[in-house]
Formats: C-alpha cells, sequence, structure tokens
C-alpha cells in the first residue's frame, strides 16, 4: 500500500483491530489490492481472505476479485 499514500497496518492486536484496520483503509483509498494488503499488514493472503470475507458478510465492504472496494 506503500504506493497508495495509506500507512502501514503491521502491528495490528488481533482479527478485529486488523479488520478494522482493513476497512478504514479501504474506505480511505477506495479499492485496496489483496497484494496491497498483504504488503501492509504482514500477513498471509489467506488471512486477508478472510479478513475481507467477514468485512463483506457484514456489510463493511465489497470484495471483488483481487481488491476491497468501498461499499459507498
Amino acid at each position: 500500500m506503500a504506493g497508495s499514500g495509506t500507512t502501514t497496518l503491521k502491528g495490528q492486536n488481533g482479527p478485529r483491530a486488523r479488520q478494522l484496520a482493513i476497512a478504514e483503509a479501504v474506505v480511505r483509498a477506495g479499492s485496496v489490492t489483496v497484494e496491497d494488503l498483504v504488503e501492509a499488514t504482514g500477513v498471509s493472503a489467506m488471512t486477508v481472505y478472510r479478513d475481507l470475507a467477514t468485512l463483506e458478510a457484514s456489510g463493511c465492504l465489497l470484495y471483488t476479485s483481487d481488491a476491497a472496494d468501498d461499499m459507498q
């Protein structure tokens, strides 16, 4: 996410804090790739996919292919 102007999300304590940080990053940027989220969070792609599924199920964002988009 270095190229998108967002800050690193590493060091978030636990999945809820990481998911909140991911949701905030998506809102700020409008769209964020899974690759960017892996780099920013320091977790595996599978963890990011699970976080995105959780956030999408709660209506926080829309996950499409390899990017997460703000619902607004």
